[in-house]
């Protein structure tokens, strides 16, 4: 009998940690994106929310920049959707060697990434997000034939203002984004 609930015992443990390991991939895959590995707009959305709470309660600033790849379709229509996806991992890869520790980045949608930059001034966003933009500027993707498609991204980027939502501060960061695409592209647009 004491053999028994031994055994139950182990076969209990074990479908436990089957069920914790299981638990954490889904909650894995419901905040990262699956492509670039970076966090999800679910999962950015959850630390935009925090982030401006803290903002709000310790009086602190914080920076957000939008960054658009430029003319990514045509990469897509003239090198197919695996050199796009091989462009997104890189462009995923040289945000994230750009920023600091605390900063956080992820993939927005399609071929947008959001960057927050908390506790960081205006100046000292304004020098991130310039790195991240000669970074993709630098990029070089080598594909078939030996072409290699120059990759550059505009970047609408502002600060939090005390009072204002989350959504207020990422709204005028597109906007910022849809002048520096207006201005020509491979460009940052503060305000």
């Amino acid at each position: 009998q004491l053999r028994r609930l031994e055994k139950l015992a182990r076969i209990s443990d074990r479908h436990q940690n089957s069920l914790r390991e299981l638990s954490e991939a889904l909650k894995t895959s419901a905040l990262q994106d699956p492509l670039t590995g970076l966090d999800n707009r679910r999962s950015l959305m959850e630390r935009l929310r925090e982030e401006s709470e803290r903002a709000t309660r310790k009086d602190l600033p914080y920076g957000l920049s939008i960054l658009d790849v430029d003319r990514f379709k045509t990469i897509n229509d003239r090198f197919g959707h695996a050199a796009g996806d091989r462009a997104l991992c890189a462009i995923s890869e040289a945000i994230r060697r750009s920023l600091r520790d605390y900063d956080v980045c992820g993939r927005w949608g399609g071929e947008e990434f959001l960057v927050l930059l908390p506790e960081t001034s205006t100046d000292s966003a304004a020098q991130v997000t310039e790195r991240i933009r000669t970074n993709i500027e630098q990029l070089t993707i080598d594909l078939p034939h030996g072409e290699s498609p120059r990759l550059t991204a505009s970047f609408g980027l502002t600060q939090y203002r005390q009072g204002e939502s989350f959504s207020e501060t990422v709204n005028r960061a597109d906007t910022l984004l849809l002048e520096a695409k207006a201005q020509g592209r491979n460009r940052v647009v503060a305000g």
